[in-house]
């Protein structure tokens, strides 16, 4: 949550889910953000009320849910962080799809811009040719502190 507003991590994940779904020639419907997020869509609903009310989004009555200026910025980051350290989890621990899309879900919501950052330039360098040979020793290295 340091990087992404004064609202709750569960609030900024309907928020992504909105940025995600959205798009300029059609807003994000109750029923896949729902089914995205594996709720009910009374459940999103009452997120919708909190994240209006902070501003963040738009909806018409029954109608198509649109990410405010303010949202979309704040659900793009969100995303960014979310798909940032879910390649690095990728990357660096060796993690598979499911379980590094699962932790980034949960680590979004703690890192700091500036950690996140330096997340990012990790995943870039360990990704660059000169990173790829490093790589294996780094894995080495964080397999062996595993054993101990």
């Amino acid at each position: 949550m340091p990087g992404h507003g004064p609202i709750s991590p569960k609030m900024q994940d309907y928020l992504e889910a909105v940025t995600a779904l959205s798009s300029p020639r059609g807003g994000a419907r109750v029923a896949g953000i729902a089914r995205r997020l594996g709720v009910r869509m009374p459940t999103v609903n009452s997120a919708l009320r909190v994240l209006r009310e902070a501003g963040l989004v738009t909806q018409a009555r029954y109608g198509a849910v649109y990410p405010t200026p303010r949202g979309l910025k704040a659900g793009k980051g969100i995303e960014r962080s979310h798909l940032g350290l879910k390649s690095f989890l990728k990357l660096v621990t060796g993690a598979g799809e499911r379980s590094a899309d699962a932790e980034a879900c949960l680590l979004e919501h703690a890192v700091s811009p500036r950690t996140m950052s330096a997340i990012e330039a990790m995943t870039a360098f360990y990704s660059s040719a000169r990173g790829r040979a490093r790589l294996e020793e780094l894995r080495t290295f964080i397999g062996g502190r595993r054993r101990r």
